[in-house]
Parts: C-alpha cells; sequence; structure tokens
C-alpha cells in the first residue's frame, strides 16, 4: 500500500482531535424567579384572614346573593383548613397535657388539636374552654341540632358511608375518649385528621375507614362548618361553647 494511503487509513481510525470534538452544551440553570419558597404558618393565617375580610366586604354589600357567598366561602375556608393549616401540624406529638399552639413543637391534646387548627382558620372560639370539652360538646359547639347523630356501635365504615351521603365537607367526630376532625372532598377517601394517642403518636391525616382511632362505643357526627358558624366566620363574630346543661 502506498505510504501515503496508509498514513491517511491510520489517521482515520484516530480519535479526533481536541480542536474537533463538539463542546458540550452549558447547563441551563434553573431561573430562579419560577422557584416560590413555600409560605410559613404565620403567612399562611395571614392571607386566610385577608380573605375572610374581602368576603365580608362582599357579603355586607350583597345581600341578595348570601346563599353563593356562603357556599363559597365554606368551600374557602374548608380547603384551607385542609390543605394550608393542618400538614404544618403532622409529626407534632400527642401528649394528654399538649396545648402547643405552634406547629411541629411542643406537644398537643386531641381536643386542642381541633379547637387550635378552627381558632387559627380565623373561627373566634374559646380554645382553652372548648379544648376541655368532651367530644360530644366539641361537635354540638359547630354543628345545630338537626345536623348532629349520635350512634352506638357502629363501624367506622359506616360514619364514612354516612358523610359521603351528607355532602362533601369538614366534620367533628366524638368517640369515646377522643376528637378528631374528619374531612372529604367528595372524591376518594374520607380522612380523620387527629393528634392520635395510638401509633404514630402524633398528629396525623389517615384513612377514617380504616383508622383504629374510629373504633368506639359512640360516634357523634356533625359539621363543623354550618351555616351559623360560616357567618359568624365572615363577620367576625365569636362561636359560644356547647357546655353542659
Amino acid at each position: 500500500m502506498p505510504r501515503l494511503a496508509l498514513l491517511l487509513l491510520l489517521a482515520g481510525c484516530a480519535p479526533p482531535s481536541p480542536a474537533a470534538t463538539t463542546p458540550p452544551l452549558p447547563t441551563e440553570e434553573p431561573d430562579p424567579i419560577d422557584e416560590v419558597p413555600p409560605r410559613s404558618y404565620d403567612d399562611v393565617l395571614a392571607d386566610l384572614a385577608a380573605a375572610r375580610r374581602a368576603l365580608g366586604t362582599r357579603w355586607n354589600a350583597a345581600a341578595p346573593d348570601r346563599p353563593a357567598l356562603l357556599a363559597e366561602a365554606r368551600s374557602a375556608l374548608h380547603a384551607a383548613i385542609r390543605d394550608d393549616i393542618i400538614p404544618p401540624w403532622f409529626g407534632t406529638p400527642w401528649e394528654f397535657y399538649g396545648t402547643s399552639e405552634i406547629p411541629g413543637q411542643g406537644s398537643i391534646a386531641c381536643g386542642y388539636f381541633v379547637t387550635t387548627v378552627l381558632r387559627d382558620a380565623g373561627i373566634r372560639l374559646a380554645r382553652v374552654q372548648l379544648a376541655q370539652q368532651a367530644s360530644e360538646h366539641i361537635v354540638r359547639t359547630f354543628a345545630d341540632r338537626g345536623e348532629v347523630t349520635r350512634t352506638h356501635g357502629r363501624a367506622a365504615l359506616e360514619v364514612v358511608q354516612e358523610i359521603k351521603e351528607r355532602g362533601a365537607g369538614l366534620y367533628t367526630i366524638g368517640l369515646d375518649f377522643h376528637v378528631g376532625l374528619l374531612s372529604w372532598d367528595g372524591e376518594g377517601r374520607v380522612e380523620m385528621c387527629h393528634s392520635s394517642v395510638l401509633a404514630p403518636g402524633t398528629v396525623i391525616c389517615e384513612d377514617a375507614a380504616r383508622s383504629e382511632a374510629m373504633i368506639s362505643g359512640i360516634h357523634v357526627l356533625g359539621p363543623v362548618l354550618s351555616d351559623r358558624v360560616v357567618e359568624a366566620w365572615i363577620e367576625g363574630r365569636g362561636v359560644p361553647t356547647a357546655l353542659p346543661r
């Protein structure tokens, strides 16, 4: 083979020279403008308070449209409690005498969890007094007489079915020695949100139909966001504690 042809053949099998290498594409850094920092708990509460005031302004100016505004307020308040106020409390330890007012710090009992979450949502209530009541009185503080069911010996699945028949919303569930919130958005499972004495011994939301906390001789069920409570929330009025007679 001629020497020139041999040199050309060998050159074709050699790796490309550095000058001929295609430079790598620059790595694109994420645009910091697109990164939204998580809101603090205080910011969540401040945003909800601002939304409540805006609803109050519309409420005072829209007497004929109040039923529609009431439904809008109920839906917005339920979503805020479920999605923004309860989750920061996840993992906060249960303790019989727990009275924490700061998510993730200290410990919190079941009654105090319910009253603190609802107080922080802007419902004006006597947090300590209500937390110390029997669970049935906590339920009756928010629900009107005809909205409360008190049953014996029911399975958790039956209570869940009742909620699905009533419709999407936020409910209080009173048990033999426990109280919690039941939330249903109209689809999927009903969630039991509570400060649990059972494992894991913290604030959690779990499938109500499978929750061991729902095992009870008595189930007292009623809506949290009754018309009376939502109107009081919009207008900034207090919700009195239902005390034993």
